[in-house]
């Protein structure tokens, strides 16, 4: 159960180490997650449940992605000002940085928790059956496709500083 709800959480948080936010209440939210409810066949309530805890869930979010703008504005200006700057000078910030991503990362998990908690055994032995289905078929993509670091270098932001 504990794999389960590891697995579920990790895919669905995926990409957040970035700052990113949920989508707004009524959008498709995470592709990850959205197909992981659309396999566990949800009835009527339980969409009714889930909607409901992704709404308040994003509402938190929000909050936290705009104090993490605030933060990272402040860095921003730290970074972009005359004079000698350290680590030090930043590391107020960086805590800062660090603790809401880390308040960010337990709402998101109390979120998909308490969604996970609307599943019954079956539901849940679907998702872990498409979860599975999911991660065979990203280990195919990454067996045909080169490897990052093999690929050409394409213009963009790190070109521009070889001018």
């Amino acid at each position: 159960m504990k794999t389960l709800v590891a697995a579920l959480a990790s895919f669905v948080i995926g990409a957040t180490s970035s700052v990113a936010v949920a989508e707004e209440p009524g959008g498709e939210g995470h592709p990850g997650l959205h197909l992981l409810l659309k396999a566990a066949n949800l009835t009527p309530a339980q969409r009714l449940q889930a909607h409901q805890l992704l709404k308040a869930g994003w509402v938190q979010q929000r909050a936290l992605h705009e104090q993490l703008e605030t933060l990272h504005a402040q860095l921003a200006d730290k970074l972009a000002s005359p004079g000698p700057i350290t680590a030090a000078d930043l590391a107020p910030l960086q805590q800062q940085l660090a603790q809401l991503r880390g308040q960010r990362e337990q709402q998101h998990t109390q979120t998909l928790l308490q969604i996970r908690a609307l599943l019954t055994a079956d539901q849940l032995r679907q998702v872990a059956q498409t979860h599975e289905q999911l991660k065979s078929l990203r280990a195919q993509m990454k067996a045909l496709l080169p490897a990052p670091e093999d690929l050409e270098p394409l213009d963009g932001p790190m070109r521009m500083l070889d001018r």
